[in-house]
């Protein structure tokens, strides 16, 4: 082997050996990097979990202060119910006295009226169903409710039932109706008329009284109803007695707004103070373990650097001292072994070995 050949093997030796560093430095790198994205991620992950421990912690301490005053507050209000409808009672027992105190002369005259209108019909011997609605109604009409009533009898009687008949029966014509009209006539007018002279023609005196003093039973009620009414509407409530729960109720609704009043202002330092200190005291309770992560990240930072500027150190070596004279294509440890191989082969030169190198790669891929 001449002179030439060993000194491009050392040569070429030597591009081996600084290749082979290139890559150590660039496999270094590319970990080291690895090394500190998932430590950067890791202090994410702590940094987002421990800004979440704080705000459920501030969270959690916050509640408890509404909820220790929504409980006082919901006690009061449930008192507050209460008497509100102990008052509502009260009231309702002053009304309703109050109601029976001021009518009780009507009440007591329509019972006299009433007792004077049952002597009356046993004295004359009139049916106990005369003193009823339904028989003035039908018998002695007058206002509106009995007209109606009378008028709505009538449809009923004379138009309802036989129209109802005649469509069940199972044939039907104008003779058919007009029986069923003539059936229901004479029994409906008949007993209509007997009633009449049973007691109409025989007790019409009698009947009268028995209306005139109905009325006057009815006018009673109606000044009853406008009595009672006037006194639901009245807003004037000294006269039942209220005062206790009005105090009361006072005193609660003092003690609501008071509760309050105190939530609000606990609530207040909470946000202003409280909730910082609960931030601070969390913080420092972790702040040696976040800061050993983050020194443990910043060291491998700086070992991040050293390894690119190491990368970088061999990759301008190789360039400048190998580069230039191999070419790329031949910056690769095997490629390198076979242009040593190329040399001890008998190579004259580098062009002449990497042809050598070429022309086997050929021979390999055709085979």
């Amino acid at each position: 082997m001449s002179e030439f050949s060993e000194k491009q093997i050392q040569f070429l030796e030597a591009a081996k050996s600084s290749v082979l560093q290139q890559q150590e430095a660039v496999f270094q790198a590319a970990e080291q990097d690895n090394l500190v994205k998932k430590m950067e991620k890791n202090l994410e992950q702590e940094s987002s979990a421990l800004e979440e421990s704080i705000s459920l912690m501030i969270k959690k301490r916050r509640g408890e202060i509404e909820s220790n005053y929504n409980r006082q507050l919901t006690g009061v209000q449930n008192t507050i119910k209460k008497v509100r409808a102990k008052r509502e009672k009260a009231k309702s027992r002053g009304m309703k006295s109050r109601m029976n105190d001021e009518t009780a002369d009507l009440r007591q005259e329509n019972r006299m009226l009433r007792n004077e209108l049952h002597t009356l019909f046993r004295k004359e011997k009139v049916p106990g169903f005369c003193n009823t609605w339904v028989f003035y109604a039908l018998y002695y009409p007058r206002q509106w409710k009995e007209i109606a009533f009378f008028l709505l009898f009538l449809i009923l009687v004379f138009i309802g039932i036989p129209f109802g008949i005649y469509w069940m029966i199972p044939r039907q014509g104008i003779p058919y109706l007009v029986g069923v009209y003539a059936l229901d006539i004479a029994i409906f007018g008949g007993i209509y008329i007997l009633i009449n002279n049973c007691t109409k023609v025989h007790h019409n005196s009698v009947l009268k009284e028995g209306k005139k003093l109905r009325r006057h039973m009815a006018g009673n009620r109606k000044k009853i109803r406008h009595i009672e009414n006037g006194i639901r509407k009245d807003t004037n409530e000294e006269m039942y007695g209220l005062d206790r729960y009005d105090d009361k109720l006072a005193q609660l609704e003092n003690d609501h707004r008071d509760i309050l009043n105190e939530q609000k202002a606990a609530l207040d330092i909470f946000d202003g103070e409280t909730r910082e200190k609960i931030r601070q005291e969390i913080l420092e309770n972790n702040r040696e373990r976040m800061h050993q992560l983050e020194e443990d990240l910043k060291e491998a930072e700086e070992e991040l650097d050293r390894r690119k500027q190491e990368e970088q150190f061999w990759g301008r070596k190789v360039n400048e001292r190998f580069g230039n004279e191999l070419g790329q294509e031949f910056m690769d440890p095997d490629k390198l072994d076979q242009l040593i191989e190329a040399f001890s082969q008998g190579a004259a030169n580098m062009m002449e070995a990497q042809d050598w190198v070429r022309n086997n790669q050929d021979k390999n891929h055709k085979s």
